[in-house]
Parts: structure tokens; C-alpha cells; sequence
């Protein structure tokens, strides 16, 4: 009987590492890796923060946008879109951000568009990576 429930004991360890280790690897290495392998290739952006990325920040600039009245002008990427804004104007034009474990690219540079679904990210293929497009159409 001592037995059956060490081997019962053991086993629920070795699950519990198991699954404790995929969600370290969701939630901290696996976006690390992500950041350095951008970094690597000249992206620039905030560093990654455990879970949530930049939501957090999103959210308090998209309502402080809207809590302002709309400018009288053609320009409404401050008022639509403003933490992008702010990325590209602290990062440059090739910058990434953080939706909560994933990186958004965002590529302004419209040369660069036809590379970005075949070799523009030479990251593991496991990596599944949100990419933008600001430029022109």
C-alpha cells in the first residue's frame, strides 16, 4: 500500500513539473527568446512584461485619447491609434510591443512588405508572430 501511494505521489509531482514548466515557458522564456531574437534583428521596443506586455498602458492611453476632444486635422493616428504612435516615435520606424506574450511588429517601411509572411523573421518556426503593416496601400 506505501508503495501505490508514493508511486501515486511521485507521479502527480512529475505532472505538476510538467505542466509548471509549460507555463513558464508560455509565460516568461518563450517571450524572452522572442525579444532577443527581434532585438537581434533590429526590431526596438519595450521589454517584455510577465503576462500582460503593454495592454496595460494601451488601455490608459487609448481612454486618455478619447477622454480629449478630436483635433480638427487629418491627423488621427494619435487619437485611433496612440500607443503605436508612440512606439514608432521612441522605437523607429521597425519597433515591436507586447500583446500580453506575443510581439506585434510593426513595420512602417513599405519595401519590407512583401518579405514579412515568407523571410522577413528568421525566429524558430514554432513562434507565432502578430504582425502590422503602417504603410501605405
Amino acid at each position: 500500500m506505501e508503495i501505490l501511494q508514493k508511486s501515486v505521489a511521485v507521479c502527480c509531482a512529475v505532472i505538476f513539473l510538467i505542466y509548471a514548466w509549460k507555463i513558464l515557458n508560455w509565460v516568461w522564456f518563450r517571450p524572452k527568446k522572442l525579444e532577443r531574437c527581434l532585438r537581434q534583428q533590429g526590431f526596438n521596443g519595450n521589454s517584455y512584461k510577465l503576462l500582460f506586455g503593454d495592454f496595460k498602458e494601451m488601455m490608459m492611453m487609448a481612454n486618455d485619447a478619447k477622454s480629449k476632444p478630436i483635433n480638427f486635422s487629418n491627423d488621427i493616428m494619435p487619437r485611433v491609434m496612440p500607443f503605436i504612435q508612440k512606439a514608432v516615435q521612441n522605437y523607429g520606424e521597425n519597433s515591436f510591443l507586447w500583446f500580453g506574450p506575443r510581439p506585434a511588429a510593426l513595420i512602417t517601411n513599405p519595401a519590407l512588405r512583401p518579405l514579412i509572411p515568407h523571410d522577413f523573421l528568421s525566429c524558430p518556426p514554432k513562434f507565432k508572430l502578430i504582425t502590422f503593416s503602417l504603410s501605405k496601400i
